[in-house]
């Protein structure tokens, strides 16, 4: 998916390299409560390899809780859905596509 900013509470537009695709990233984080967030993200990026080039775009929606479990120990859970699609003919080996991704993790000191 793409890159996120932990805690964000205003939108913000990111340049970032993942996957090795350089990305024009906006996202806008919706606060639903203390601990839950919800975000909409859109993405233009492209992609240069050996064997060709393109452009595409990416959209996702991510809703994710955070559990406070002690002093030093936070976990979460989120979930992220989102479409891809090429502008054009994409390089060899990608695709139009969707992406479903469940997080679920912890921090220890």
């Amino acid at each position: 998916m793409l890159p996120t900013v932990a805690h964000a509470d205003e939108p913000v537009t990111l340049r970032a390299s993942l996957e090795g695709f350089p990305r024009d990233v906006n996202r806008l984080p919706i606060p639903i409560g203390p601990r839950t967030r919800a975000a909409i993200e859109a993405a233009i990026g492209h992609a240069d390899t050996r064997d060709g080039s393109g452009t595409f775009t990416q959209f996702a929606a991510s809703i994710g809780r955070t559990f406070h479990i002690s002093h030093w120990m936070t976990a979460w859970i989120s979930l992220d859905v989102g479409p891809r699609r090429w502008r054009g003919q994409p390089p060899p080996n990608e695709a139009d596509g969707h992406q479903f991704m469940l997080t679920i993790g912890t921090t220890f000191r």
